[in-house]
């Protein structure tokens, strides 16, 4: 009866494990029948109130896909003080125990991906390339399977560590390796990132954006990856400006490519941009399908007049006890002391989205961090002299002409 109260409420989060492991150990099983993997993880304990030796049971356990979200279960509903730090040593546990399965898991697949990377062929053109109108390989290669040539798209961290692969097959349906760590990791088309850089979802919407645009294009697979990898490439790229080319939803409720966007957007102090069709029609949500339905130049139409804004905070140097910065959003020298390096000047600088994707982890944002980096920047990059600041109106330079608008610096002849 216990054990299936626990069932219960797990069926209710969208696990259905045939039985329960209540040995403490960690188990793999199916979240539901279509799952062949066994995506599921659980760790099932008993345990003994110390006081009055009642017997109840405590399960922790999760998707492997998506770690940061474990659930814990007891059949016991109230606990005192004892019994709490019991039920938290068995969650505690439990977690060491599936981090250990995990890079365990995590090391096997990257092993593995090597291999497969290592034994795939270059790319040559595929039914699913030729629907998409895809032309180029695009940073990827193809292997031989039963079902026809696959794709394979490395997947790599923010440091160009391969993490894992994603296979595109024929008729487009696209699997994962099993292990591979998606979160916050890429697939990035074009030879490196430099001032200016686009992120979307597909590979062949990536496909079709750098096609049109030449611009390094940023895979993130997913509506529900696009803000971590945004946020991975804002903490790396940290003056590229950023555009999130999302997929428009309208189909869908609740329209998750473009709440995602916006929001990943927002994470990291991107711009973002979507297809717009010559019809309604559904099932045409992306950049590919506006590129298949419309062609390349209805792709380059949605960037010709693109404003994107320019974010950045520059360290310019010490004199004496102050540091001295200029930033997008004051577009001012500001100098700061030792001690005003606080959140209220920082939040002068750039705004706190900023901060957050450079700094914030699962306990909050790292101010100390911030401050001390800001200031070994600043010492990095040397002595500055205060008196070379100019304000609005012009001056002689050297036998030219300085005009400064206050919008702008102007160079005469």
């Amino acid at each position: 009866e216990i054990m299936q109260e626990i069932i219960t409420e797990l069926n209710s989060l969208g696990f259905y494990p045939d039985k329960l492991r209540t040995d403490g150990s960690l188990w793999r099983f199916k979240r539901d029948e279509n799952d062949k993997h066994g995506d599921a993880w659980g760790v099932c304990g008993e345990l003994f109130s110390p006081q009055t030796g009642e017997r109840f049971m405590s399960f922790v356990g999760g998707d492997w896909r998506n770690p940061d979200v474990v659930h814990i279960i007891s059949s016991k509903k109230k606990f005192t003080a004892i019994e709490k730090k019991m039920v938290s040593q068995h969650f505690e546990d439990a977690k060491k125990k599936r981090d250990a399965e995990l890079e365990k898991i995590r090391k096997l697949c990257e092993q593995q991906s090597l291999e497969i990377w290592n034994e795939s062929q270059a790319f040559t053109p595929t039914e699913y390339t030729e629907r998409k109108k895809i032309k180029g390989d695009f940073g990827v290669k193809t292997k031989m399977s039963s079902r026809g040539p696959v794709i394979i798209v490395p997947v790599k961290n923010v440091d160009d560590k391969l993490v894992g692969l994603q296979k595109i097959y024929p008729d487009g349906v696209k699997l994962f390796h099993p292990g591979t760590a998606k979160k916050g990791a890429f697939h990035l088309i074009g030879d490196h990132i430099n001032g200016e850089a686009y992120i979307c979802e597909g590979f062949a919407t990536g496909a079709s954006l750098h096609m049109a645009t030449s611009k390094p294009v940023v895979v993130a697979f997913d509506a529900g990856n696009l803000a971590p990898v945004a946020r991975e490439i804002r903490r790396r790229y940290r003056d590229t400006k950023l555009i999130v080319c999302g997929d428009d939803d309208k189909w869908t409720d609740g329209n998750p490519g473009r709440t995602m966007a916006e929001a990943a957007a927002k994470a990291s102090l991107a711009s973002t941009v979507f297809p717009d069709f010559a019809t309604e029609t559904k099932g045409l949500t992306d950049f590919n399908d506006l590129h298949v339905s419309s062609g390349l130049d209805a792709v380059r139409e949605k960037f010709k007049s693109l404003k994107v804004e320019a974010h950045f905070l520059k360290h310019l140097g010490t004199h004496g006890d102050r540091f001295f910065y200029i930033s997008s959003q004051n577009n001012r020298v500001t100098s700061l002391s030792t001690s005003g390096h606080n959140k209220n000047n920082l939040f002068s600088l750039m705004p706190l989205e900023y901060w957050e994707s450079l700094y914030k982890d699962k306990l909050g944002t790292r101010w100390d961090e911030a401050f001390s980096d800001m200031m070994e920047s600043c010492h990095k990059v040397g002595a500055f002299n205060p008196e070379i600041i100019r304000g609005v109106g012009y001056w002689e330079d050297r036998g030219r002409l300085l005009i400064n608008t206050g919008a702008g610096v102007f160079l005469g002849g």
